[in-house]
């Protein structure tokens, strides 16, 4: 399977190489947004039980560029950039799994880049716009949840937080469908499907008393997302849209990763890993295009 991922790749990065920027100079776009949306990562049991989650809103800015080489039948290139800002809650249990305890996260944020390329077919005197593409993804989150004090047997107890990062590397594989309407509206839908190559789970756990982050690959998962966007040409040169969207991913377990520790001189062997997940964030865009 994971050859067969690496051999989508090595296919878009042949069509990226084939593109000549400078004849796509005649029909371009820029777009930039705002963007909130409602959030929520879960981790589960192997029987799909919720056990760890967090939840919260976003609040973000978007770019995208695209570029075409005509209004007819060509191809196209574009690159997508996000920056997201989560106000969010951690509801879940210890390390060991004796407390169970909810706290506001104490930062959040993710930054995603995607680049991709397609066909872009006009029919109808360029009414309507069929886009088939493919891509390549990468999404960075990074968590931090806050320490927790509280009151164990009548002393105080201390829950340590700690850093989370996260890393996924992308195969997204995608249409866009755009139709313009009467009066300079236009309306488009973007159904996407989203390979997952790799990931790396950086956690800020000393599990061996090494001083370092432990880190898990992660291999098997996917995502797929849905926009659908409404657009008002205002003059020439200038577009405004309202573009609502879902975003969802599903990751298996991660690698395990293997340590031991000496307690009351007996070496203990243990394994820390990064469960199957899912995350699902759903909101809105507002922005201009020109």
């Amino acid at each position: 399977m994971f050859c067969y991922k690496i051999c989508l790749l090595i296919i878009f990065l042949i069509c990226l190489a084939t593109i000549n920027p400078l004849a796509a100079i005649g029909n371009k776009e820029h777009s930039i947004s705002f963007e909130i949306s409602g959030y929520k990562y879960q981790e589960v049991k192997s029987d799909g039980e919720e056990f760890i989650s967090i939840v919260g809103e976003r609040y973000g800015l978007s770019y995208e560029y695209l570029s075409r080489k005509s209004a007819k039948r060509s191809s196209f290139w574009s690159y997508q950039g996000s920056l997201s800002f989560g106000d969010l809650i951690y509801d879940g249990v210890s390390q060991k799994g004796d407390v169970k305890f909810k706290i506001n996260c104490r930062t959040d944020w993710y930054q995603e880049h995607r680049l991709l390329y397609g066909l872009a077919l006009s029919f109808n005197d360029n009414a309507s716009v069929v886009m088939p593409y493919l891509g390549f993804g990468f999404r960075g989150l990074f968590n931090r949840v806050n320490d927790y004090n509280y009151i164990k047997d009548g002393n105080p107890a201390k829950i340590f937080g700690y850093d989370r990062y996260s890393m996924y590397l992308y195969i997204p594989l995608g249409i866009i469908l755009r139709w313009e309407l009467d009066n300079e509206w236009l309306f488009s839908l973007n159904p996407e499907f989203d390979l997952f190559l790799i990931g790396q789970q950086i956690s800020g756990i000393d599990t061996n008393g090494s001083g370092k982050p432990t880190e898990n690959a992660q291999h098997g998962g996917y995502g797929f997302r849905i926009s659908s966007k409404v657009s008002k040409k205002i003059g020439d040169e200038f577009t405004v849209f309202l573009e609502p969207f879902i975003k969802y991913w599903n990751i298996a377990d991660s690698d395990k990763k293997f340590y031991s520790v000496v307690e009351s001189g007996t070496i203990k062997y243990g394994y820390f890993f990064e469960p199957k997940n899912n995350t699902m964030e759903y909101g809105v865009k507002i922005g201009i295009t020109f």
